[in-house]
């Protein structure tokens, strides 16, 4: 099965916590055998997302998500919750996850696994916690079936 990390974000703020968790990730994979899995990070992807998932079985995405209150566990959604979300319900970019994965369901272009681990943010202007990309990283792993 061909399975793919993709950190969707940026290099500044609390925008790049699904760039940590990428990064916290490949360095567990140095140092265990972790096959057939790609990593990537995207800048504010859009719908260029879809292109970027073909090909794979298992998708997690992983990106900075709004919850408007103090947390440190993440937002786990698989892909039929994903497919009930609103459109921009979470992201805190223009073209979000969910109207990517909108589009995704209307061009039939979604991977057969499709999950979203949320790092938890309490407004655009905070910061993530180290605590918050650990558990998010324990998520994905969880996801992979590696814990």
């Amino acid at each position: 099965m061909k399975r793919v990390v993709i950190g969707i974000g940026s290099p500044l703020g609390a925008d790049q916590a699904g760039w940590r968790v990428v990064e916290q990730l490949q360095q567990l994979q140095q140092h265990h055998s972790i096959r057939d899995l790609d990593y990537l990070q995207l800048d504010r992807p859009g719908v260029a997302l879809l292109q970027q998932m073909r090909g794979y079985q298992q998708v997690i995405l992983v990106d900075a998500v709004l919850l408007g209150r103090e947390e440190m566990e993440p937002v786990v959604l698989e892909r039929s919750d994903l497919l009930q979300q609103s459109p921009s319900h979470f992201s805190t970019h223009a073209t979000g996850i969910a109207e990517t994965i909108a589009l995704g369901v209307v061009l039939d272009e979604l991977p057969q696994q499709l999950s979203l681990v949320g790092v938890p943010l309490f407004s655009v202007d905070a910061e993530f916690s180290t605590e918050a990309i650990q558990k998010a990283v324990n998520a994905v792993l969880n996801l992979l079936g590696m814990m």
